[in-house]
Order: structure tokens, then sequence, then C-alpha cells
């Protein structure tokens, strides 16, 4: 065994393979490298929802974000939505995935498509805040 481990000793320096486990590490550590991601999902509208996540969360917890911050006013056809990537597109359909998996670390733009291709109501709490702003930007634009 010391003369097998004397022999891939270099090769584990360049691939990153941990001969002792047989499985590779270098993901895992640079998953570490990050504490949260920043996901931005972008709706029709151009309204964007934003949320802290931690890099080994599933895709499902994503999805279970939205679904949150999405009004209850919305129809069944509005809440049936999926989430993808731009360019290529690229489904978030494998809710097992980590985001680290997914390529979605550090910081990701994911779209928001649902099947009546209508914009969603997203909750009263976050809509009110933007009004808010709204009203602020036009008064400082009076000046």
């Amino acid at each position: 065994m010391d003369k097998t481990k004397k022999f891939f000793k270099p090769l584990k320096l360049i691939s990153n393979y941990d001969i002792n486990c047989n499985c590779y590490f270098f993901s895992d550590k640079k998953a570490m490298k990050y504490t949260q991601v920043v996901i931005r999902i972008a709706f029709k509208n151009r309204q964007v929802l934003q949320g802290l996540f931690r890099p080994k969360e599933n895709i499902s917890a994503l999805y279970n974000f939205v679904r949150e911050n999405l009004s209850q006013e919305n129809s069944v056809e509005d809440m049936d939505f999926y989430l993808f990537q731009t360019p290529p597109k690229v489904i978030l359909s494998n809710m097992k995935k980590n985001l680290f998996e997914s390529n979605l670390c550090p910081a990701t733009l994911v779209h928001f498509k649902n099947t009546s291709d209508k914009d969603p109501i997203l909750r009263k709490e976050l809509t009110e805040n933007i009004a808010q702003h709204d009203v602020t930007v036009s008064k400082l634009k009076a000046f």
C-alpha cells in the first residue's frame, strides 16, 4: 500500500483525487469557500426577487422560496412554474441537486416562467416597498 501511495502522490496533487476515500474533494472545498449564495429571480414584468441561500441547499429550497413569496391571489396556473438559467436555457428541474452542483454559486440570475404566461402577483409586503421606493424616486426627480 505504501508503494501505491508513493506512486499516486504526484497524481493526487494534479487531479485533486483522494486515494484513501476514492472520492473527489475539490468541489467540497470550493463550496465551503462560499458561505452564501445570492440568487435573483427575474419575472417577466421586470420585477426581481432576491434571496440568500447556502451552497449545499437543494434546488427545492429555491422553488419553496419563490412559492412563499407569491401571493395567494394567484391562480393555479400562475403557481405552476419552473425556473431556468440562460444562456443556454437550462431548466432547474433536479430538485435533489444542490445550488453548488447546479453552478449557481456565488451569485446568479434565474428566470421565472409559469404555464399561464402571465405576471405573477407577489406578496403585498414586497410590493408595498416597491411602491414606496417609486414615490421617493419621483419626489427626488421633482427637485
